[in-house]
Parts: C-alpha cells; structure tokens; sequence
C-alpha cells in the first residue's frame, strides 16, 4: 500500500444526549432502573451494519461477556446499513427515539454535525474523571467548539494495494507518485488488465477516491482547511482531484463503467489477478492473507 497516497479516518464511539435531554431517556431502561441506578439496566447502541451474521454474533458474544457481566449493564445492540444511518439518525436524535451510543464517523459531516447541532453529551469531563488516554491529535478529531464529544475507537488508512507478481512480470517498481500510479496503470492496460480496480456503484467509494487525490496533490495542511470550512469545495485543488479520476476513466485505467461495479465485484477483480491496482482502506488487509 502506498503511504504517501493514504489519509487517516477515525471512527467513534460516542454517547448521544440530547435526544436523552429532550426526552428524559433515550435507552431502554426499565422503569425499575430509572428508579435505583445501581440495579440492572439496559442501553441501546447502535452500529453500522457489520458484513456477515457471524460479525455481529461475535460482537454481542464479547459485549456479553466483558461488559455486562462486570457493569450489569445490558446492552441492546442495533444495525442499521450505513447510508440508512446517515438519513435517519438526526431523526432520530431529535425524536428522543435514538440510541444511547453510537459509532459513528468523526468528521464534521458526521460526528461533528451531530455535536455541532446539541445532540452529543460532552465528555470533556469524563475523560478527566476516567483518565482516558487517547493520543492527543485522535482527541482533537472527536472535539468540537471545545467540547469532546466521543471517543477514537479505530484509525484507519486509505490507499493502493497492488499485485508484486504483476507488478514484476510487467518489470514496475513500486508506485512512490501519481505519475509512477498512472504508467503502472497504463502498463497495465496494454496488457489488458484493469489498471486500478475502483468501483463505485455504491457511492461511498468515491469519497475515498476523491480524499486519495486531493491529499496527494494538494497536501494536508490545505486537505484540512478545505475539511473545516477555510477553503471552497470548488477550490482548484479539489477540481484537479476530480479531474485526476476523470482522466483515468478517459484513459481507460479503471473498471469499464465505475459506478455500475459494486465493491466486491472491484475487489475480485483484484484478488482474481484481473486488475493491477486496488484503491481502497486499511480494513482489506484481514482478507487478505485468505485471497491473495
């Protein structure tokens, strides 16, 4: 994976309140557990759709067997598919209907908008209390206007994965720039592979395209001003990072029609030896040892 192209994501896990301050409570606790704190009690957290059954079993399984076995707290855990999440959550929230915690992403189109419209409890206090040790620029994602709203449970990274076999039957070195990533992917083609495998039928995946180009033509520091309102969306470099992609859909670098392929088909066409390349984020690399 080629580190000069990644960025980081961090995902949180964050307690919601002001659904819990709107409606008095927002879990599930019985009546009796309203009444004496110290007794059994039962919080709804919700998670993004796990992949598989097996996933979520496991999850239930430990939380069972961790938490509330200690705490005597019982935690009801709810799914939802990530775009259902992004469309009814605040509605949620705001309904005093909502779960009591939530992973949820941490930039400010999501964590952030959420704390930024009241609905988050702030934990500032509570990192104190609990001494909490969380690297300081992991904080600095889960804060907002000062208020530390959740708390980094995973970093992630985003970048290239590529064959080392094809890469050396196509005598390549290891892509160190963007000029290197397009002759790899025009090598590629001439073979007829697909040079980069990036579906995006889906949607999600073209906002880690998008974050790919822009962190590697434009930097971090100027990635970040854009992130927190200091710069336009329709900056010149986040034009020139659409018009990268675009020009290597015109080149013929990608999967024939990009927003027809579905992630899994992009992704065997990696593991098949169909495509050079693969764009795509750290959480690949457990399956990796069973496919490549």
């Amino acid at each position: 994976m080629n580190s000069s192209m990644s960025r980081l994501r961090l995902s949180l896990a964050a307690a919601v309140t002001a659904a819990l301050a709107l409606a008095g409570c927002t879990g599930t606790a019985s009546p009796e557990a309203e009444q004496k704190t110290d007794g059994p009690q039962t919080i709804e957290w919700l998670i993004e759709e796990p992949e598989d059954a097996e996933a979520l079993q496991a999850l239930k399984e430990h939380v069972a067997k961790d938490f509330t076995e200690e705490s005597g707290v019982t935690v009801d855990i709810k799914t939802l598919p990530f775009d259902t999440m992004r469309t009814v959550l605040q509605t949620q929230l705001r309904s005093g209907q909502g779960p009591d915690v939530i992973n949820w992403g941490s930039g400010p189109g999501f964590g952030g908008a959420l704390a930024n419209a009241g609905m988050l409890l702030d934990l500032s206090d509570a990192y104190e209390e609990n001494a909490w040790e969380v690297y300081d620029f992991a904080k600095e994602t889960v804060t907002q206007d000062d208020v530390v709203y959740g708390v980094p449970g995973e970093l992630e990274t985003i970048g290239v994965y590529y064959n080392k076999d094809k890469f050396a039957e196509l005598g390549l070195e290891e892509p160190q720039n963007l000029d290197d990533l397009a002759a790899a992917a025009a090598a590629a083609k001439d073979t007829g592979m697909v040079g980069l495998a990036a579906p995006d039928k889906e949607g999600w995946e073209g906002g880690h395209y998008l974050s790919m180009a822009l962190a590697s033509q434009a930097g971090s520091e100027e990635m970040l001003s854009i992130i927190n309102g200091d710069e336009s969306w329709d900056s010149p470099a986040v034009v020139s990072a659409f018009e990268l992609w675009k020009g290597y859909n015109e080149d013929g670098y990608l999967s024939e029609s990009p927003t027809s392929v579905d992630y899994d088909t992009g992704i065997a066409q990696f593991w098949s030896g169909d495509a050079l390349m693969l764009p795509t984020g750290s959480w690949l690399v457990g399956e990796l040892d069973d496919n490549a």
